[in-house]
């Protein structure tokens, strides 16, 4: 057995592609040609995430030794919370010290359908747990700032001497850039991460800005809190990856139930959060949208949607 170079899974066989713990795809450790002996490919991909940067901002400079001192002291207090509080919500949190900024990742490496929606409830936890420091005079000069943004991302164990994930791409950037151009004690997203959550959360539009690193201007959302009802949602912005041939392995059965007018039941079991109601939703939504199999889903819903929802579904063991 091997181990998950993500989420540290220890019973993985040989013959399993993906880890049953968290849904990453399994790359066996393996050097690669670079300027650095240090620096080494252990493995990663390529995955939708929502993510925000916590900027914290210093709001007065001193040279006074005592004061910086215990600066030095809530900043390193603030960032330990701010990772308990991210990790709590089932995040992936890297400190960068040098910046004064905490990059918290939601959807790598376990990934959840509500990553975006759990990343807001994260950002409200962090923020109320800032404002009663500050009320309690707690929290020094220091004052914070979020940036909010969801895309495509690399993450991966690049550097062999670093116990956490790194995150790079476009992605990344764009938060950062963020949190440069938000005021102290605000919040602003972009326009892909309020996409993420627009049913569920109210938002001033601020404008378009052009930020360092992007030739076009980005779309900014200051977040406001939580509607006090949540708005009709269609159907899931993230697109389904990763389980094409288990989706063809139902859309197989439902041509043979249709062919042959017989029953046919599909038991799909495996580890939580790998993907089974997802898996289902999509397959009830492909026929709610195909105006031309009416009476396919008349079967699929009364005989064959209806045993897999009642049964235990999952992604890990998929027979037919």
């Amino acid at each position: 057995m091997g181990e998950c170079k993500f989420c540290s899974f220890a019973k993985i066989l040989e013959s399993y592609e993906f880890c049953p713990n968290c849904g990453a795809k399994l790359v066996y450790a393996k050097e690669t040609v670079m300027d650095s002996d240090h620096v080494k490919l252990w493995g990663g991909e390529s995955r939708i995430v929502t993510l925000f940067f916590v900027n914290f901002i210093n709001t007065e400079r001193t040279i006074d030794k005592s004061k910086i001192r215990q600066n030095a002291i809530y900043l390193a207090e603030a960032m330990d919370e701010f990772e308990n509080i991210i990790k709590k919500y089932d995040g992936t949190a890297n400190k960068i010290f040098p910046d004064n900024r905490i990059l918290a990742a939601f959807g790598i490496p376990k990934t959840h359908r509500d990553d975006p929606e759990r990343a807001i409830e994260c950002i409200f936890a962090i923020r109320d747990y800032y404002q009663n420091k500050v009320a309690k005079k707690e929290f020094g000069n220091w004052r914070i700032s979020f940036g909010v943004n969801t895309g495509w991302v690399f993450f991966g164990y690049v550097i062999e001497k670093l116990s956490y994930l790194t995150i790079i791409g476009d992605t990344v950037n764009v938060a950062a850039r963020l949190t440069q151009v938000c005021p102290p004690d605000e919040i602003y997203l972009s326009s892909a991460a309020y996409e993420g959550v627009s049913d569920i959360v109210e938002v001033d539009f601020i404008g378009e800005r052009m930020v360092k690193g992007r030739t076009e201007s980005v779309k900014i959302y200051k977040l406001k809190g939580f509607l006090k009802e949540k708005r009709k949602s269609v159907k899931s912005k993230l697109p389904l990856l990763g389980r094409e041939k288990e989706f063809e392995k139902l859309m197989n059965c439902v041509r043979t139930v249709n062919e042959t007018k017989t029953l046919k039941i599909c038991v799909i079991t495996g580890q939580m959060g790998i993907g089974k109601t997802r898996l289902k939703e999509e397959f009830i939504e492909f026929f709610k949208q195909d105006t031309n199999t009416r009476f396919l889903r008349v079967i699929v819903q009364l005989r064959f949607i209806h045993l897999i929802i009642h049964l235990n579904y999952s992604l890990e063991n998929f027979w037919i």
